[in-house]
């Protein structure tokens, strides 16, 4: 995951010479066949989003070495209010909901490494990288992960005191989920404070990432946070304090995570680690209190053979309330 030497091989807001280009570079730096179709259909993912919202935006390449060797990094940045989907919104203008949709599927399935941060400063970032690797290392890659986000600010408003964070490298996954205390641009920024010390070294202990979000947010309203790692697709760590939900669905069990009372930057709130074994066949949802937390699995039916997006969607739309801001998360690992 580490990334030393970087080379900017490219910036551009034109998606045509975006892919052109990135197809150039990939095969310049060695990847070749399969590799090159799939680096191909990430940067259409991230070219179509852009061109969809009508949000300036740049893609940007660079060459990166680090443990894993070198790869291709993408960087897709645009200036628009987060992610934009207008389903649930009653015009574009109010509409703050995530809208890559089955597009990250393919993300997921073609990088080794992405992530996604979404926030008013900066609109929505993503980036991903691909790891030049032998054929004996790539067949020993057998699970990739699928996840799905929605959110909406209070009254459809411009500030969303909610923020994520998700971040996949190899096997690995890091989902932060944040909610700054009240509403408005005061919450928004106490949530950006969290998402970015999170960010910063995600391999980190989770208590450490408490503590160090707990630093960042000191001089915030601060944040109820709730994160969840996992260092193989069947293991992971929880740890959150304050409300933000985190439940999970399995064919053969449900399991709700408990959380610790306290506020992320008020005090020194001690981050609680459990760690349990993940069915790959089970369902993640997080949610923030924008939803009602008084429901049960068995009004859901079939979500297990919903993709996460779906999920997320779903979540906010029968859950949720337009008087909080309100954000869902939902992931699952499968194998390839």
């Amino acid at each position: 995951m580490s990334v030393g030497e970087q080379e900017t091989l490219f910036v551009s807001s034109d998606g045509l010479d975006a892919r052109l280009t990135a197809g150039k570079e990939a095969a310049r730096l060695g990847f070749t066949g399969t590799a090159l179709a799939e680096i191909d259909q990430a940067v259409a993912v991230l070219v179509a989003n852009l061109e969809r919202r009508l949000v300036v935006g740049a893609v940007t390449l660079r060459r990166v070495e680090g443990e894993e060797g070198v790869g291709l990094e993408i960087q897709c940045v645009d200036k628009g209010s987060g992610m934009v989907d207008t389903e649930f919104a009653p015009t574009q203008r109010h509409s703050r909901l995530s809208s890559l949709g089955n597009g990250f599927e393919t993300i997921n399935h073609t990088m080794d490494e992405v992530e996604l941060s979404s926030n008013r400063d900066v609109g929505t970032r993503i980036l991903c990288r691909r790891w030049l690797k032998p054929p004996a290392e790539i067949a020993r890659e057998t699970r990739r992960w699928e996840f799905g986000a929605a959110t909406r600010a209070r009254g459809f408003d411009k500030f969303n005191g909610d923020a994520y964070l998700v971040r996949v490298w190899r096997d690995k996954l890091l989902v932060a989920l944040i909610d700054g205390l009240g509403h408005g641009e005061a919450a928004e920024l106490s949530a950006s404070a969290a998402q970015a010390s999170v960010n910063t070294l995600p391999e980190l202990p989770l208590a450490k990432i408490f503590e160090n979000a707990s630093r960042a947010c000191k001089s915030t309203r601060g944040v109820v946070m709730t994160v969840v790692r996992f260092d193989s697709p069947s293991q992971l760590s929880f740890a959150g304090v304050g409300n933000v939900e985190a439940r999970a669905i399995t064919p053969s069990e449900s399991v709700h995570f408990r959380v610790l009372r306290g506020i992320v930057g008020a005090g020194d709130p001690h981050a609680s680690v459990k760690q349990l074994a993940w069915d790959p066949a089970g369902l993640l949802v997080m949610h923030t209190d924008g939803l009602t937390a008084k429901w049960h699995w068995s009004s859901f039916k079939g979500l297990l053979r919903e993709p996460c997006q779906s999920v997320a969607r779903r979540f906010l739309y029968e859950l949720g309330s337009t008087d909080d801001d309100s954000t869902v998360l939902a992931l699952r690992s499968w194998r390839v």
